[in-house]
C-alpha cells in the first residue's frame, strides 16, 4: 500500500479542486442564451410545481434576473440541483430560488432592492388560488358573484 505524505495529498487535492471547478465554471459559461432561458424554465416549473407556465413571462422574468451579471452562472448551477436539496452553504442559491418562485406567484420581480412589476394578471397567484379574480376584472356575467363557485 502506497502512502502519501501530507504534502502530496495536500497538493493532489488543491489540483483536483481546482481542475474540478474550473470545469464547472467554464461550463456555466459556455451555454447559450437558449439554453440558459431553458434552465430557467425547467427550474421555474420544478418550483411552482407547474409544467405550463407562460414562456413569454419566463422571457420577461429572466430578462429582470440577468440584469444581475452574477444570476447567470447561479441559474446554472441552480439548475444542478433541479432533482437534489441545495446545500445550506448555498445561501446565495436558496435566496435566487426564492425570488423566482415569488416572482412567478406575485408578478413582481425585486431589482436592486426595488420591486418592479412584471404582470398583474398573469401572475399565478389569480388562477391557483380559485373563486378570486384580478381586481379591476370581471369573473362572469352580472350576478356571477351570487353563484358558488366550482371547485375541482
Amino acid at each position: 500500500m502506497n502512502c502519501l505524505k501530507r504534502r502530496e495529498f495536500l497538493s493532489n487535492l488543491v489540483m483536483t479542486f481546482s481542475v474540478t471547478s474550473f470545469g464547472i465554471h467554464f461550463s456555466t459559461f459556455a451555454e447559450d442564451d437558449t439554453e440558459l432561458m431553458n434552465k430557467f424554465m425547467k427550474i421555474s416549473e420544478k418550483l411552482t410545481g407547474n409544467s405550463e407556465l407562460d414562456t413569454e413571462l419566463g422571457k420577461k422574468y429572466l430578462e429582470y434576473f440577468m440584469i444581475d451579471k452574477n444570476n447567470r452562472a447561479k441559474i446554472f448551477e441552480l439548475h444542478s440541483y433541479l432533482n437534489l436539496k441545495i446545500p445550506d452553504f448555498r445561501k446565495d442559491l436558496k435566496k435566487l430560488s426564492k425570488e423566482i418562485l415569488l416572482s412567478w406567484y406575485t408578478g413582481i420581480v425585486k431589482v436592486n432592492g426595488s420591486s418592479r412589476l412584471v404582470t398583474y394578471t398573469g401572475a399565478l397567484s389569480w388562477t391557483t388560488l380559485q373563486g378570486i379574480k384580478p381586481q379591476g376584472f370581471c369573473g362572469g356575467e352580472f350576478g356571477y358573484w351570487t353563484k358558488k363557485p366550482k371547485i375541482n
